[in-house]
């Protein structure tokens, strides 16, 4: 890697700022189901992936999770506004699911959900 004269300087040391974040694809799905912050049944949207837990985003309180809390402060506004914006965009749960498996058996589906 050749450091230019336009490399950021770290701590004395200089680095090239090359940045590479991989999020693989995912279906979007639409459910309402009941969030343990609300405690109440809201709107959901859950990001389905094929080989990673699906990040569940409520529609009521804004908050995100998978398994552990993943929404910060300040997320939760843009939380209940992306829920209300991709609502209709996304899949019915059962279809969702369907997609999901479809993906993962290369575009044969052999779900009978």
């Amino acid at each position: 890697m050749a450091v230019t004269e336009k490399s950021p300087c770290v701590d004395g040391v200089n680095v090239k700022l090359d940045v590479l974040i991989c999020r693989p694809d995912y279906v979007l799905a639409r459910q309402i189901a009941y969030c343990p912050f609300c405690k109440a049944r809201k709107r959901f949207l859950v990001q389905l992936y094929e080989w990673y837990d699906p990040i569940h985003v409520c529609g009521g309180c804004g908050r995100e999770w998978s398994g552990v809390l993943l929404s910060r402060k300040g997320d939760c506004d843009r939380n209940r506004t992306y829920v209300r914006k991709c609502w209709k965009e996304a899949l019915p749960w059962r279809q969702a699911v369907r997609e999901v498996v479809k993906n993962l058996m290369g575009g044969e589906s052999f779900c009978q959900v």
